[in-house]
């Protein structure tokens, strides 16, 4: 194989398809990445045996061919070549010469016959997204992706799309302390649809698309479905990514029927004052005091190691008095997400889930629990 490209168009693409490679594995082939040069096109295939991805650029191909090389190698020194171009040339064995400007590398690759098939990348496509739509979406649910491998579950985007016209998109996610729900009717289907999807996409998967996502300006991302896969096309590139196989909560029984808004706030400005405060707060559960009353809303904290903070902001308050202890950074990253600055803070009493709006909770809401005071006892 010996070929010549673009540096840039080859580090975008490594930039991608790098993300999906552990740092260390027990499977060497899984840390690489496959380059196949062929009708003036080379393709990077990268999978962690859960999600694939494929992206091509243009190419000067002088002898077809395909290798193998270690993805996150490659990608740290190609970053520091200097050229516009990088010519990449097979030489003995595995080896793999990368020449630019005056500098030159040779790096070891493996066999291709050991580099693992990526299945589904030529699923059809079914529907079109707004990018831009698409990604906002994803962004205002992936901060509430639970963590707990005993809970795998949760560890997920719960993606919804029906419709029979035009796609209604539904996305949740839920750790059991927080939930987040993001809607909105966008898009065109490619063929009618047989039923509706509902599909789990692991949390590894959703950030890859975020990612994916947020460094193209492509205006639409298609959509494939099938029992086990999700299948994106975005410009020049494909994921095919596991679908998450299990039986997600009903997230409406967390959702209280009736919203009524306790408060109305300016969004970055609670946020803002929420950090500030959450400084003093532990950091392994930053919980701060939120009181609702006449003269607005006072945030405070304490912290028995350091000492306390607090702040009061400005609000429309709907409420004589209520107050609440709430884990500050769910907040935090709830607002910095919201599709609008105006905030409103729905909340029955303190003991019961705090619901965050934008005004339409058809488009956006978040669900955080409370924390539950401890009782004080006389000394």
């Amino acid at each position: 194989m010996k070929l010549t490209c673009n540096l840039s168009h080859i580090v975008s693409l490594l930039r991608n398809s790098a993300a999906l490679l552990e740092a260390k594995t027990t499977l060497p082939i899984s840390g690489h990445i496959l380059l196949t040069a062929q009708n003036n096109l080379l393709t990077i295939q990268a999978t962690d045996l859960e999600t694939g991805f494929q992206g091509s650029c243009e190419a000067k191909i002088k002898t077809p061919g395909t290798v193998t090389l270690p993805g996150k190698k490659t990608l740290e020194i190609l970053r520091e070549l200097s050229g516009e171009t990088v010519e990449i040339t097979q030489a003995d064995n595995q080896n793999v010469k990368i020449q630019s400007g005056g500098s030159k590398f040779t790096i070891q690759g493996l066999p291709p016959n050991e580099f693992p098939s990526i299945h589904g990348l030529d699923t059809p496509l079914e529907l079109d997204l707004p990018r831009e739509d698409f990604e906002t979406l994803l962004r205002e649910v992936i901060p509430s992706i639970g963590d707990d491998q005993s809970r795998f579950i949760l560890n997920t985007v719960r993606a919804e799309i029906s419709g029979p016209k035009t796609p209604k998109l539904r996305l949740v996610s839920t750790n059991g302390h927080r939930l987040s729900m993001a809607e909105k009717t966008m898009g065109t289907w490619r063929s009618k649809p047989e039923n509706d999807h509902k599909i789990m996409i692991a949390k590894k998967a959703a950030t890859l698309i975020v990612k994916l996502l947020g460094e193209t300006d492509q205006a639409t991302v298609g959509v494939g479905i099938t029992k086990n896969l999700l299948v994106l096309q975005i410009g020049s590139m494909r994921l095919a990514s596991r679908l998450v196989d299990g039986n997600y909560p009903n997230y409406n029984q967390v959702i209280p029927k009736k919203l009524a808004a306790q408060m109305e706030i300016d969004g970055p400005q609670f946020a803002e004052a929420l950090r500030r405060v959450a400084v003093m707060a532990e950091s392994s559960s930053p919980a701060v005091d939120l009181t609702l009353s006449a003269d607005g809303l006072k945030i405070e904290t304490q912290n028995p190691n350091l000492g306390n903070a607090n702040e009061t902001l400005a609000a429309t308050i709907g409420v004589e008095r209520l107050e609440a202890r709430l884990n500050a950074r769910y907040l935090i990253e709830s607002i910095q997400t919201a599709p609008s600055k105006n905030i409103r803070f729905h909340m029955e009493d303190g003991l019961k889930p705090c619901v965050l709006t934008n005004g339409d909770v058809s488009r956006w809401l978040t669900v955080i629990m409370p924390i539950n005071k401890p009782n004080k006892t006389a000394a």
